[in-house]
C-alpha cells in the first residue's frame, strides 16, 4: 500500500473556534503542515481557571507543545522514529512551563489546562491527551473517540450502565465535568499516550476538539458528519459549529474544533488559532 499522503489525496485540515455563551476564550489551538504534506502536527488547550488565567495556561500549552515538535518538521523520519518519546517530552515542558509562570505571578494560581496533541506522519497517527478533550475518528459512518477521558463522565456513565444511576442522572450530574487529570504544574495523574501508533485509512476522518463540542450528544455529532462527511474539511468543521451554536445553550462552554481528512485540495500550509 503506498504511504498516506504519497497518493493522490492530501491531508485537508481546518479549524473554528468559539467563545459559545462565556465572556472569555480559554481554548486555544494551532497546526502545521508544511509544504511538502508529509505530515502534520496539532495542538489543542481548553484553558482552566477563569480569572485566574485559564487563557493563559491554554496558550502556554499550546505554544509550548507546537514549538517542542516543530523542529522536527524538517525531518520527519526523524521525528516518527522518537514521537512518543517526544509528545511526552513536549507535555511535561509545557507542565514546567505553566508552574514556572504561576510562581513568577501568583496571581494566576490554580490556572490550568487539558491537552490534545497529535502528529501524523504517513498514514499513522500518534497522540497524546491529558484532560477531557476528545478526538474522534469517523470511519465508514461511525463516531467513535480514540482517546481516553480524564474527567467524571466514563465513571457516571459506567455506573448508568450497571443501574446504580439512570442515564439522566449520570448525563446531569454536577461532578460530570470534573478532571482527573489535568496540566496545572503538578504531576500528572493519567496520561493517554499509545505505545502503537494508530494506523489510518484513506477515507477516515479525524476530529479533535475541546469538551465543548460535547454539548452534542455522539449521535448529533455522528449525524452532522454523515451529511457532509465528503465535503471539505473546511464545510465540516462550519458544519460541526454550526450545530453546536443552534442548540443556544446558555451554559455553552468554549468551543474549538480541528477537522483532519484526506483530500484532494489543501487549505495552505499552516494554521494558527489562539486563546485571545
Amino acid at each position: 500500500m503506498l504511504p498516506f499522503f504519497k497518493t493522490k489525496r492530501s491531508l485537508d485540515v481546518s479549524s473554528k473556534i468559539d467563545r459559545g455563551a462565556r465572556d472569555y476564550q480559554e481554548d486555544a489551538l494551532e497546526y502545521y503542515i508544511p509544504e511538502d504534506r508529509q505530515f502534520a502536527v496539532m495542538v489543542l488547550a481548553d484553558g482552566l481557571g477563569g480569572h485566574a488565567a485559564g487563557h493563559v495556561a491554554s496558550s502556554i500549552v499550546s505554544d509550548t507543545v507546537m514549538e517542542s515538535l516543530k523542529p522536527d518538521t524538517s525531518t520527519p523520519k526523524s521525528l516518527q522514529k522518537n514521537v512518543r518519546d517526544k509528545l511526552k517530552v513536549a507535555a511535561e515542558t509545557a507542565n514546567d512551563h505553566v508552574r514556572t509562570h504561576m510562581m513568577e505571578n501568583p496571581e494566576t494560581e490554580g490556572m490550568g489546562s487539558t491537552l490534545l496533541a497529535t502528529v501524523i506522519i504517513s498514514n499513522y497517527l500518534y497522540w497524546i491527551s491529558i484532560g477531557d478533550s476528545p478526538l474522534y475518528l469517523f470511519r465508514n459512518g461511525a463516531l467513535k473517540q480514540l482517546n481516553q477521558d480524564h474527567s467524571m463522565a466514563p465513571k457516571l456513565d459506567a455506573l448508568a450502565e450497571e443501574g446504580s444511576l439512570t442515564k439522566e442522572a449520570a448525563l446531569n450530574h454536577p461532578m460530570r465535568n470534573s478532571l482527573l487529570s489535568v496540566i496545572v504544574g503538578d504531576s500528572f495523574k493519567h496520561v493517554d499516550c499509545p505505545r502503537k501508533a494508530f494506523k489510518l485509512a484513506k477515507e477516515d476522518l479525524l476530529i479533535a476538539s475541546s469538551d465543548g463540542l460535547q454539548f452534542l450528544s455522539d449521535q448529533e455529532i455522528a449525524e452532522t458528519l454523515d451529511t457532509v462527511n465528503h465535503k471539505s474539511s473546511k464545510k465540516i468543521v462550519g458544519a460541526l459549529m454550526k450545530a453546536v451554536l443552534h442548540k443556544k445553550s446558555p451554559h455553552q462552554d468554549n468551543i474549538a474544533i480541528c477537522v483532519l481528512r484526506a483530500n484532494e485540495c489543501m487549505n495552505g500550509t499552516g494554521y494558527s488559532s489562539k486563546a485571545l
